[in-house]
C-alpha cells in the first residue's frame, strides 16, 4: 500500500503532509511543526507535537521515501 496515500487519509492530511514536507527540507521537527501551520502555545509544546509527529509511521514511512 503506497504510504503517502495513506497520509492522506488521517487526521488533519494537509498540515501532516505539510510537517513531512518541511521536516524533509529543514530536518527540524520544531521549526517544521511551526511552519505546517500548527498551533503551539510555547515552543516547547512544538518541540513535543513534532516529535509525536515523527513516531507516527505513516509520516515516518513518507519521509524515509
Amino acid at each position: 500500500m503506497n504510504c503517502s496515500f495513506l497520509l492522506f487519509v488521517s487526521k488533519n492530511p494537509v498540515k501532516q503532509k505539510a510537517f513531512a514536507d518541511y521536516y524533509i527540507e529543514l530536518g527540524n521537527a520544531t521549526e517544521a511543526y511551526i511552519k505546517a501551520g500548527y498551533k503551539a502555545s510555547e515552543r516547547k509544546v512544538a518541540e513535543v507535537e513534532g516529535c509525536k509527529l515523527l513516531k507516527n509511521p505513516m509520516i515516518d514511512n513518507y519521509i524515509k521515501k
